[in-house]
């Protein structure tokens, strides 16, 4: 865990100030073999802050190398619909998947982010502030017909 947090704190004290680490000119093509730590740190960090429940800041970590690497190699769409969820970030999880929906066809969509995308625009319409609803018994009586 050490030598996890040594490597993401150097990584984040490389970059530079000026652009910061979600700017739209910072790419680490995972194809080049000098990249491949980083990502395989992140994702360690990310599988290590889930343990922890931790899932808003592993949402967080998961948007960096989404933004870095929008390819995704490291298979973070099977996993970015959960955190979100668990995190309550709902308006995100719903504009994820719009924007998806926009650069490739809804058909080749990963059927984990068309139910989430689904339920977080739900949950977003149905609570208005996108918080779910305190207790079961309310919660039943909000299901659309």
């Amino acid at each position: 865990r050490q030598s996890v947090f040594w490597r993401l704190l150097c990584g984040g004290a490389s970059s530079e100030p000026s652009t910061g680490p979600t700017a739209e000119e910072l790419r680490l093509p995972h194809s080049f073999a000098e990249n491949e730590p980083f990502f395989e740190t992140v994702q360690l960090q990310i599988q290590s802050l889930a343990k922890a429940r931790l899932f808003r800041t592993a949402l967080e970590f998961s948007k960096l190398l989404l933004s870095v690497e929008p390819v995704d190699p490291t298979c973070q769409l099977l996993s970015v619909d959960f955190f979100a969820i668990r995190s309550g970030e709902y308006g995100f999880l719903a504009t994820l998947r719009h924007a998806l929906e926009i650069h490739r066809a809804p058909a080749h969509l990963l059927p984990n982010l068309m139910f989430s995308g689904a339920l977080a625009q739900w949950l977003l319409r149905g609570s208005g502030a996108g918080a779910p609803a305190s207790s079961s018994s309310s919660s039943t009586s909000q299901l659309p017909p």
